[in-house]
């Protein structure tokens, strides 16, 4: 929970979050308790568009901390697919090519918030954790 921006502050004071209640289960959490809260990085002042996805993703190696996102090298989830193809009809009238899943520059360079209203999920149980935070 560093590296969450100040602005977030006060929020997480008041929730007083305990991540030990989602991670000390015997099971499989996503995404890794490092980036739980990186959508949170950001300045709430800064955003300019938010996307809200379900929860993250539920098989390995794909959450990484923002909604719809996965690693580079990672196949591109059909939901993610999705709004790429939704983008290419209503936004981008040339054609354009999205090479990788990674949503990282939407978050860090357009500053569109890619929040989850799940922040973790268990391995292979969508929405497993969707009253927990």
């Amino acid at each position: 929970m560093e590296n969450i921006h100040e602005s977030w502050k006060q929020l997480f004071d008041y929730h007083k979050i305990n991540l030990d209640e989602i991670y000390n289960f015997k099971h499989i959490v996503y995404p890794s308790r490092e980036n739980i809260f990186k959508v949170f990085e950001m300045n709430v002042n800064v955003i300019k568009l938010v996307i809200l996805g379900q929860d993250p993703y539920h098989n390995p190696n794909q959450a990484h901390g923002l909604s719809f996102s996965v690693p580079t090298g990672r196949k591109v989830p059909r939901s993610l697919k999705n709004i790429y193809k939704e983008l290419l009809i209503e936004f981008l009238e040339r054609k354009y090519i999205f090479n990788s899943g990674n949503l990282e520059r939407w978050f860090s360079t357009e500053k569109i918030f890619l929040l989850n209203s799940a922040l973790s999920v268990t391995h292979n149980k969508p929405a497993s954790h969707k009253m927990m935070l």
